[in-house]
């Protein structure tokens, strides 16, 4: 069973440090985000194998679970300006946005027989409303930005 106290570590310390990276004072390391993004997107597959296998989840692990859902949601709640080079900031709230959807949904997008589910695939469908025609992807594993940082760009602050 994974220890999802360092990826709370990690968590908190990108909230205390999101107003720092929203005004440009400090930037966000991607290459270190990107492995907390996989990281956690392990342990949320761990997490629903569990539960999908009927194995008791201790409470303890369950309110660490729902602490880390509320971290990544509270990272990736909009903010309405980015000061940091490339929109970086911008790339890593919508990263979280989908990661934290993807906690708090896995089992029904897994299960999804409309949808297409894609393990280790964070989808968006915000681009829609800044007039990118398509569904935007990162995979956990490779690692390409491209469709995230489109987005970022075209929203723009």
């Amino acid at each position: 069973m994974m220890d999802l106290g360092k990826l709370i570590e990690d968590w908190v310390a990108l909230m205390e440090a999101k107003s720092d990276f929203v005004e440009g004072e400090d930037e966000i390391h991607m290459e270190e985000y990107l492995d907390c993004i996989k990281e956690t997107y392990d342990a949320i597959t761990m997490v629903y194998d569990e539960i999908s296998n009927n194995s008791k989840l201790s409470p303890d692990l369950l309110m660490t679970y729902f602490n880390l859902i509320e971290l990544i949601s509270m990272y990736a709640a909009p903010v309405y300006m980015d000061e940091s080079e490339n929109h970086t900031f911008a790339v890593s709230r919508i990263l979280a946005e989908e990661l934290a959807a993807v906690a708090a949904n896995y089992i029904y997008a897994k299960e999804d027989e409309d949808e297409p589910f894609e393990e280790g695939v964070l989808s968006s469908v915000a681009g829609f409303e800044y007039e990118i025609e398509r569904v935007l992807y990162y995979d956990v594993n490779k690692r390409d930005l491209s469709d995230f940082q489109e987005l970022a760009e075209a929203i723009g602050f």
